[in-house]
């Protein structure tokens, strides 16, 4: 039986912070600055918006039109979003089935698929020290993992990693650490200065992670 967490509102902020969370349409495949496209003609990509929903298929298509002539509000990037975090979600309570989390730890765990992928190695593993009780390893996994787009290292993702790993650790590295009332940090000693650096740019750019 699938587990049965879900992102907190702090860890949806996170995350649209992290990963931009555009109000209009855009060609992913792009070359350039990131700027709205009034047209499907001719796009080298996928259409794209919000926190990197895909427009695939001719009803997508029309029915995100409306965004071609115009930004979409808060609350309707929140409802174009919905669809793929329910899937995302759906699909890490699935694997975490019987594994006991803190509200942090899913959304540093839940932030940290998004950014390599379902599939990924990284989460696999990440999950099987999970499964073996060993919250630690689970931890390193997430600030070890990937911090290069085509080979190139960016301090961006680099500071992703370390507060995806802090917040992992908030709470404390084991299942119960959530009734405790007083709990010590565990942070990573880097990411202050790590994540002093100025990542406005990959944000906007959508850079892909490597493996």
């Amino acid at each position: 039986m699938a587990a049965n967490y879900h992102l907190s509102a702090e860890g949806y902020a996170d995350l649209a912070k992290a990963e931009g969370n555009i109000p209009f349409i855009y060609d992913d495949l792009r070359i350039g600055a990131l700027k709205p496209l009034r047209s499907y003609e001719g796009i080298r990509g996928t259409p794209t918006i919000g926190l990197g929903v895909a427009i695939q298929s001719a009803a997508d298509r029309e029915k995100y039109a409306v965004f071609l002539t115009r930004n979409a509000t808060p609350e309707e990037l929140r409802q174009i979003n919905g669809a793929k975090l329910a899937e995302m979600e759906a699909h890490l309570n699935r694997r975490l089935d019987g594994i006991a989390l803190t509200q942090p730890m899913f959304d540093a765990l839940f932030s940290f698929q998004w950014n390599v992928g379902p599939y990924s190695k990284h989460v696999v593993r990440a999950v099987e020290a999970l499964r073996a009780g060993d919250y630690a390893a689970a931890q390193q996994v997430i600030a070890n993992g990937p911090k290069t787009s085509k080979g190139i290292l960016l301090p961006a993702l680099a500071a992703r990693r370390l507060k995806e790993a802090a917040l992992f650790a908030r709470e404390g590295l084991t299942a119960q650490a959530h009734a405790a009332v007083d709990t010590v940090s565990n942070s990573l000693p880097m990411l202050i200065s790590v994540i002093a650096i100025s990542v406005g740019t990959f944000f906007a750019v959508h850079f892909d992670v490597d493996e």
